[in-house]
């Protein structure tokens, strides 16, 4: 049993197992990118590696007398806070949602009045990640960096 042409018209058609062919491989395609697409194993229901959580940060502005200017991000879209006038030793806790790309805490302490050092830190729970000295009592001291995602563990 072979392939047969069929004559419609007086003309013959074309072979018709091509088109069965096209067809199969069209659907195999479909199935497959379909898969892919979505992906079964990353919807739920499986280990995640990263999971979207909330960092307890805690900037400190440690010195003595009283720092004009105290500026620092809080975590909601990275917005400013400024604190004006604030007296020394000052320290603020804030929970920062840390998504699949980190977090970024950071802040700056302007020098204060008394003409001493000041020093800034930014902690991560009670573990210090980032002090900066400003040494000479004349400079701002600034410290920033990246709260990294949380991983599952």
């Amino acid at each position: 049993m072979g392939l047969q042409r069929i004559r419609v018209s007086g003309r013959p058609m074309r072979l018709r197992r091509p088109i069965v062919l096209w067809a199969a491989t069209g659907m195999a395609l479909v199935v497959t990118g379909t898969m892919f697409a979505w992906r079964p194993w990353s919807h739920g229901g499986g280990d995640e590696v990263f999971q979207t959580s909330t960092a307890r940060v805690t900037y400190e502005v440690l010195g003595t007398g009283t720092s004009p200017r105290i500026e620092y991000a809080d975590g909601q879209d990275y917005h400013r806070v400024v604190a004006m006038h604030m007296a020394l030793p000052w320290r603020m806790t804030l929970s920062i949602p840390v998504g699949l790309a980190g977090a970024v805490a950071d802040m700056t302490a302007a020098y204060p009045d008394s003409g001493e050092p000041v020093t800034c830190r930014i902690l991560i729970g009670d573990r210090v990640f980032r002090q900066t000295v400003s040494d000479d009592g004349f400079s701002d001291a600034a410290c920033s960096m990246l709260v990294p995602a949380m991983q599952r563990k």
